[in-house]
């Protein structure tokens, strides 16, 4: 029997030689599984939109600092 593992639910997925595909019932360990796969996934999301909210803060410092080094030689 061929056994390969799936993300969707933690659960896997068994494919049986006539190619007929069955899901095994998710245990309490694939549930924990999922929700702590979820909390992880939502902490990176948050991680990863500060991380893009600091570096546009940056950008667009630099961005202010270029122009008014280049208006101070201008005058």
């Amino acid at each position: 029997m061929n056994q390969q593992k799936s993300s969707l639910f933690g659960t896997n997925l068994r494919t049986s030689l006539l190619g007929t595909k069955f899901w095994s019932t998710p245990t309490e360990l694939d549930m924990e599984t999922l929700t702590r796969s979820k909390e992880l996934d939502q902490e990176y999301q948050r991680v990863l939109r500060e991380y893009n909210n600091a570096r546009l803060l940056y950008y667009n410092a630099l961005q202010i600092a270029t122009h008014r080094v280049r208006n101070t030689f201008n005058q």
